[in-house]
């Protein structure tokens, strides 16, 4: 609801959630599936306590845990007030360090809007949810350039400094001062103006300690930028809670209360002497209108048609000798999830045993891989799922010096090593795929095997098919036959809402057909 709000001279346009009408009492349903390992128990145990769970039976019988409903409301209407100045102030793109013309509209209207809000005496907090590569290192940099650099911080994982750091050098920005989010804390106290959190998604969850010092460095800012590349967080509609760290107090904490909130079809049950209201489904655009003042969703139209032609191509090899024994379970006595994970691995070339030790086994995927890089001639990415993986394909390729990017890795000085053409082959673990601009060095990525999360999949592909790219991209992929191997890239790229683990369930179900 927009409205007009006076602030002591100055005259703002606010949008404000309205009033919630809360019956004095109520509660409202928790709904959760039966928790079986001691670690699933343990952490039920404590959303037990911070929700303050009752237990309850209905008139059915049934066993429902309610949770008191007026705490979460408190959090939903707190803090929902975002003042918008209602003249733009044009920035002074001389002090911003940068010609205008040079920026995509969307980061022209990031960096105006920030200093408008600046220029009024207010604080400026926001998410904005740009596409991968449509350049939200730029716009980071040059909204911090409005500040002092020893007053700026950058939030990243480690293997993102590499592009912070040659982003700034190209543009001729200062460093900024980054850090990881699990080193948050130890800049509590000191004194930050400008925040930057790039790929805030990592911050979806409050009671982390990550995202509770984010979190308070974020209340003493006066510029909080957070910024994602993927707008679904693998649920069942968009997921904002990260917002509460751009934003603390704007946003709803769980997702429970998400759906409480914003349910459809949402309505208050007797539960013996309880009333509870009881939702099943989210109201996507109730809650795209709340979020409305605090995130921002930028038109990709004008990137998508920077994007470069792009080919998928298959390569198709048989399955390895022990394929048969290990997909019937002879290779393990945990049950389906283990033997599916045996089953997705052995065709990289080994398993992980019962005791989580690796073991080789032969794979033809591995050699056909090998002659592939001989052949091709210029740089290549090559990407695997497990550290396992990487380790068979830096035996396999060890003439080539490859640079190699997995959880031990001197990150920024493997990156630099391929982009300035020390190597030609770069071997990536799935799950360390954000941040690396290589647009300008590669065209070729190679999947010896994808990650299950489809976040993974559509990062990996951002390192080369992004504005930018020149040449046409060529993706590869190996496959075994009559493995999953192509099923579980089919399943990626069609269920790119959900989560890895949606994922691995239908592979389960085709596993045991």
């Amino acid at each position: 609801m927009l409205t007009r709000i006076e602030v002591g001279e100055q005259e703002y346009c606010a949008y404000k959630q309205p009033e919630a009408y809360i019956a004095p009492g109520t509660y409202y349903v928790y709904k959760s599936s039966f928790k079986r390992t001691p670690s699933q128990k343990a952490e039920f145990e404590r959303i037990k306590k911070v929700l303050e769970l009752k237990a309850v039976q209905d008139s059915k019988g049934r066993f429902l845990w309610l949770a008191p409903y007026e705490k979460w409301v408190k959090r939903i209407v707190d803090g929902t007030l975002d003042m918008i100045p209602a003249q733009v102030i044009e920035p002074d793109w001389s002090i911003i360090g940068v010609e205008p013309t040079k920026l995509r509209t969307w980061q022209r209207d990031c960096v105006t809007e920030a200093w408008t809000f600046l220029a009024s005496g207010l604080r400026y907090t926001k998410g904005w949810i740009a596409r991968i590569g449509s350049g939200k290192t730029l716009a980071g940099l040059a909204a911090m350039n409005m500040f002092e650099p020893e007053k700026c911080l950058v939030l990243a994982d480690k293997y993102l400094f590499e592009t912070w750091y040659s982003e700034a050098d190209k543009w001729g920005f200062p460093r900024p001062i980054l850090s990881t989010y699990e080193s948050a804390h130890k800049h509590n106290g000191r004194d930050i103006e400008c925040l930057i959190l790039d790929e805030v998604l990592k911050l979806k969850n409050p009671e982390t300690q990550r995202s509770k010092a984010v979190e308070k460095i974020s209340r003493g800012c006066h510029l909080v930028l957070g910024f994602t590349g993927i707008a679904v967080a693998a649920k069942r509609c968009q997921d904002f809670r990260w917002l509460r760290a751009v934003a603390p107090g704007s946003v709803p904490a769980t997702e429970k209360a998400w759906q409480f909130a914003f349910g459809l079809d949402t309505r208050l049950e007797e539960l013996g002497a309880n009333k509870a209201y009881v939702t099943d489904t989210y109201n996507e655009e109730a809650i795209t209108n709340f979020v409305a003042p605090f995130v921002r969703t930028i038109d990709q139209t004008e990137v998508i048609n920077e994007l470069p032609d792009i080919q998928f191509n298959y390569i198709e090899v048989d399955a390895p000798g022990q394929f048969n024994l290990i997909k019937s379970g002879g290779a393990t006595t945990k049950g389906n999830p283990k033997r599916l994970a045996q089953v997705l691995q052995c065709t990289d070339g080994f398993i992980y045993n019962d005791d989580d030790k690796p073991v080789r086994v032969t794979s033809p995927k591995i050699p056909a891989v090998k002659d592939f890089v001989d052949n091709l001639g210029e740089p290549v990415i090559l990407v695997t799922n497990w550290s396992e993986g990487v380790q068979i394909l830096r035996e396999q390729l060890l003439d080539y010096n490859p640079s190699i990017i997995e959880g031990g890795s001197n990150f920024i000085g493997e990156i630099t090593r391929f982009k300035e053409g020390h190597t030609q082959v770069m071997i990536l673990n799935a799950g360390f795929s954000k941040g690396m601009n290589l647009q300008g060095v590669c065209r070729t990525i190679v999947f010896l095997s994808t990650s299950s999360k489809p976040d993974d999949y559509e990062q990996m592909l951002g390192r080369v098919y992004r504005p930018g790219q020149k040449l046409g991209v060529n993706i590869v992929f190996f496959t075994c036959k009559d493995s999953l191997d192509k099923r579980r890239i089919e399943l990626v790229q069609k269920h790119k809402e959900y989560s890895a683990e949606v994922v691995e369930r239908l592979l389960l179900e085709e596993l045991n057909k």
